[in-house]
């Protein structure tokens, strides 16, 4: 087993035994005096631009609802699984919201949604052509299942391949399709997961606050934020750098301008 799915086990292994020992069925918690293994720093490849851009192009021509997705993650940073969990009374296309509620796994062969890793629902603001991409897509959605005499479920997923909308998208269906769509658009090995790791590195890059970042993520603190993209923050140190330095020669060039007394 992999160091990240140890201490899985082990997570959930010691939440249960703590419950045990609440319940006084155990004196102590022997998970406690077991040690995981450390959490191992993995290098952050964040694809460009560029390639988002090719990527989103490609996967609109595998299919309109894989093109959605790839858009999606692209903009909001969020995970596979939260991505197939949305749902249309999550998104508010005036207010250019999204709200993230829920995840997708796959236990044993079925699809389960839960609550998400933060066990805490999040709003994420969107851009008015993600805002309006969404308004089509959902046009779209009800033209198909009125084209076979259904309506689109109440709680419809945004992403499906059911003509009402009640499965969402399989998340294993889309790491494969994924896959395929790098391997057209030139990028193989690329992962889904580095859609997240795009949106973060460019608003880290673009300056926005580690805060914002960490809530639009879905990390409870800036401080995991910061663990993950602190490589990507140098850039930002040089521009305060500058910003500062820029202040001070103001500062310098009008006291030149001054007369003499």
């Amino acid at each position: 087993m992999s160091a990240s799915s140890v201490r899985q086990v082990h997570a959930v292994l010691g939440g249960a035994l703590n419950q045990a020992v609440r319940w006084r069925w155990l004196p102590t918690n022997p998970a406690r005096d077991a040690v995981p293994p450390p959490r191992g720093h993995t290098e952050i490849t964040a694809p460009d631009p560029d390639a988002v851009r090719e990527l989103m192009r490609v996967a609109e021509q595998y299919s309109p609802e894989f093109g959605m997705l790839v858009h999606l993650g692209a903009v909001l940073g969020a995970r596979r699984g939260e991505l197939c969990g949305l749902r249309w009374r999550d998104v508010d296309v005036d207010a250019r919201t999204v709200t993230i509620r829920t995840g997708v796994v796959d236990v044993a062969g079925h699809l389960v949604e839960k609550d998400t890793k933060a066990h805490a629902a999040r709003t994420i603001s969107i851009d008015p052509g993600t805002a309006e991409l969404l308004r089509r897509h959902r046009q779209s959605r009800d033209d198909r299942a009125r084209a076979i005499g259904v309506e689109l479920a109440g709680d419809a997923f945004v992403l499906s391949e059911a003509p009402d909308g009640a499965a969402p998208y399989r998340p294993d269906k889309a790491t494969t399709a994924f896959r395929t769509v790098c391997r057209h658009a030139g990028r193989p090995g690329a992962r889904l997961h580095d859609l997240r790791h795009f949106a973060a590195t460019q608003l880290i890059g673009a300056g926005h606050d580690v805060r914002t970042v960490a809530g639009r993520l879905g990390h409870k603190d800036a401080s995991r934020t910061l663990d993950i993209y602190a490589g990507f923050l140098p850039n930002r140190d040089r521009a305060a750098a500058d910003d500062l330095g820029r202040l001070l020669t103001a500062d310098d060039t009008a006291s030149d301008d001054r007369p003499d007394a």
